[in-house]
């Protein structure tokens, strides 16, 4: 299968026509035909029901055109990475990270195309916890996330190129005139809600401190499965909960939460680049290799 003949496949499919898909395609109608049963051979089924005037999809011509888009996506990409592979530094790098590091993300895309402005980049967000096992898997090149999520990297290298803290994010409702008495207020009233991935290490330390220094304890603990769902049973007054300060900023001054620093305890996280150990292209490793002399 070629991506020529799929792009056939699917004008057909679009217009239910052969006639008017060979006139876009500037091609004539016996070369699509030929096309088509060319692929119809090789798949081993029927793509097509054809009367005089129409073609409509059968069942696994539906299920074709359904992933076609991807699939010729995932081949342009590819055909394009093989062919900058031996031109140096250039080409296009796969980039993760989650929506809070944005800004962190920001500089690393200007330092990089700065000193390699042949460089492109294709970016996508993805959940900051998940990172470390799309690059596993080379869905991206590069993964930008919070070291505590990196718990298996047998097979990754990693390098710090950023710092953060995290804060107590909770309802303006529990806001009473000074810290301890807000933290009195929240643990007294709503539950500990954390997400299903690996937590910092300082955490069980923290909650202890929030304890002992309230005299309430936390006895409830919610778990959810993303940081959305968090920030949204924090908002809702649901719960309270902890996350970095880069997740902080995203909250805008209009809502419904607030956040207040951990007291007496070190919260500091190193934010961090992430990549293959094997089998990473030489444009791979140009840009972590910039990113390991460190990012300003």
């Amino acid at each position: 299968m070629n991506i020529e003949t799929l792009k056939y496949f699917q004008y057909i499919a679009k217009y239910k026509n052969i006639t008017q898909a060979a006139k876009h395609l500037y091609v004539s109608q016996s070369t699509l035909s030929r096309h088509i049963m060319a692929l119809e051979n090789e798949l081993g089924v029927k793509l097509f029901e054809r009367d005089n005037k129409t073609v409509t999809l059968t069942e696994a011509g539906r299920m074709l055109y359904q992933d076609s888009d991807s699939f010729i996506n995932h081949m342009d990409s590819l055909l394009k990475n093989v062919t900058t592979a031996g031109r140096g530094h250039s080409g296009i790098i796969k980039m993760t990270a989650p929506n809070s590091l944005f800004h962190t993300l920001s500089r690393i895309v200007t330092q990089t195309q700065e000193e390699y402005p042949s460089i492109r980049f294709f970016v996508e967000s993805y959940e900051f916890s998940e990172i470390p096992l799309a690059v596993k898997y080379n869905m991206y090149h590069i993964g930008v996330t919070y070291d505590y999520a990196l718990f298996e990297h047998e097979t990754l290298d990693y390098v710090p190129i950023d710092t953060d803290e995290f804060s107590i994010i909770y309802s303006c409702k529990f806001q009473k005139e000074d810290v301890k008495s807000t933290l009195t207020n929240i643990l007294s009233s709503v539950p500990y809600v954390y997400p299903t991935y690996v937590s910092p290490a300082f955490l069980p330390q923290m909650l202890a401190s929030l304890q002992e220094m309230t005299g309430h304890k936390i006895h409830t603990m919610m778990e959810v499965n993303t940081s959305d769902s968090l920030l949204l049973n924090v908002s809702l007054g649901l719960g309270f909960g902890l996350l970095p300060n880069s997740w902080v900023k995203l909250l805008g001054p209009d809502n419904d939460m607030m956040h207040i620093a951990p007291p007496g305890i070190n919260t500091r996280t190193d934010i961090i680049a992430i990549c293959r150990k094997v089998n990473r292209t030489q444009l791979t490793d140009t840009v972590f290799q910039l990113l390991a002399k460190g990012i300003s």
